[in-house]
């Protein structure tokens, strides 16, 4: 097998192991919550995994970009780490300002969301130190601090629940400061920098940092609100019986988006130094078969195991989780293509695509989901996933002469390369046309 495929494999089991913890930990706290607990934690634990994006400014794929170009000197890293200081002290007074509102007048959710919000600066240091290491393809150490955080989370939830202590608070604050202790791995990062890495004597000007980090960052900022700004919105527009159903319906999606994922940020790391249209291509058809196997395996157990799992008052969740794996679907290899526009220093055109997406999708969850709870937010979520990856695919093909349609259809070089990978133990590790 390749050495890219090696990563790809790696990434994906490491990017399963959230997803797995929160569809194990999922029918626990909806079991000993309720519809409208479950939504409440939603409600709490949304702001800050929107501010994660929101306050790391684009810097953590900045610092990807950099390192794994080895363009990264002393001076780059200290630009990066105060900007990102400057962004976790904004990302925690904002929600300060705003959480209010955000319970909906709630005021035992309302201190929940701030309390949740303190963790804030941990969670967005873990985030650009992440960013280091997978710019240096330590996919090995990423995927250790993501077992470790799907591990304490899981330990977590249950110690709560064996303690008879579960709630709204404890559930929402052990979700959130979970996803910061796991970042103590990368302290490795500074052992191994002292010991091995060569570090370049000239780095990128401040200014060439931040106009990649912004232009990666609204990208980044537009593709996770189409995931988590519906659900921010939702306990205002509606209630929290319909945002704990759709959160349900949001974790299980999850889950089928693992493997392409891991292509992407694989795919971006590997691009960033040496650039190859033709991989990014095969990458996005593996993307969308990959996708379009999960999800249909995915909706055949739900069918079969969510009411069971969950309670029946879930049971909608499965029809929810349906809408939503065809936009997802659809737009899997966008996001591949995204990552290849981003690799080659063009992360604006990947920004103006889920931009045009995420704008689309807050005016489709205002106008549907007062009138339509979760069902709204779903068919938002499913248009708007495909619109933002279809345009990604149009931005790839005009910039770099492939075809868009590639990207969906097999064709004789894909077997060629599955029989290379069988036949030779190194694989092939190009794949150029």
């Amino acid at each position: 097998m390749s050495r890219l495929g090696r990563f790809a494999l790696i990434n994906t089991a490491g990017n399963a192991f959230v997803p797995l913890s929160g569809a194990i930990t999922a029918p626990l706290l909806a079991s000993s919550l309720g519809a409208v607990g479950r939504g409440e934690v939603a409600a709490a634990t949304t702001p800050v995994l929107l501010a994660l994006t929101v306050a790391g400014l684009g810097l953590p794929e900045a610092a990807t970009y950099f390192v794994s170009k080895n363009q990264h000197t002393k001076r780059t890293l200290l630009s990066i780490w105060i900007g990102l200081a400057a962004g976790s002290t904004v990302g925690v007074l904002g929600i300060g300002l705003t959480h209010d509102f955000l319970a909906g007048g709630d005021t035992s959710l309302s201190t929940t969301i701030f309390l949740c919000s303190l963790i804030l600066p941990v969670c967005l240091a873990g985030g650009l130190l992440r960013g280091m290491a997978a710019g240096r393809q330590l996919w090995m150490l990423v995927n250790l601090e993501r077992f470790i955080t799907a591990l304490l989370r899981l330990f977590a939830i249950l110690f709560l629940i064996a303690a008879d202590n579960l709630n709204v608070l404890s559930a929402s604050l052990a979700i959130v400061s979970t996803q910061a202790v796991g970042g103590v791995v990368y302290l490795y990062l500074w052992f191994a920098r002292r010991r091995h890495a060569v570090i370049p004597l000239e780095g990128p000007r401040t200014n060439e940092i931040y106009r990649f980090a912004t232009g990666a960052w609204f990208g980044s900022l537009a593709g996770v609100l189409l995931l988590r700004f519906d659900q921010l919105l939702m306990l205002p527009l509606s209630n929290s019986y319909e945002l704990g159903i759709y959160a349900v319906a949001v974790n299980v999606a999850e889950l089928m988006l693992v493997g392409s994922n891991a292509i992407r940020d694989v795919m971006f790391s590997a691009e960033s130094s040496s650039p190859n249209p033709h991989r990014i291509v095969i990458a996005s058809r593996v993307a969308f078969f990959g996708t379009m196997i999960i999800s249909f395996v995915s909706f055949g157990a739900c069918l079969l195991f969510l009411p069971t799992l969950f309670g029946e008052e879930f049971a909608f969740a499965t029809f929810l989780f349906g809408i939503m794996a065809v936009g997802f679907t659809v737009g899997a290899p966008g996001s591949i293509a995204g990552a290849g526009l981003a690799s080659r220093g063009d992360p604006h055109l990947r920004s103006i695509s889920l931009t045009i997406a995420a704008i689309s999708n807050v005016l489709l969850v205002i106008a549907l989901v007062p009138h339509f709870g979760a069902l709204g937010a779903a068919i938002a979520t499913a248009v708007c996933a495909g619109l933002g990856g279809t345009l990604n695919q149009v931005f790839y093909s005009k910039r770099y002469g492939i075809s868009g349609k590639s990207a969906f259809t097999p064709n004789r070089s894909d077997f060629d390369l599955m029989k290379g990978m069988l036949k030779k133990r190194e694989g092939i590790h190009e794949h150029r046309p």
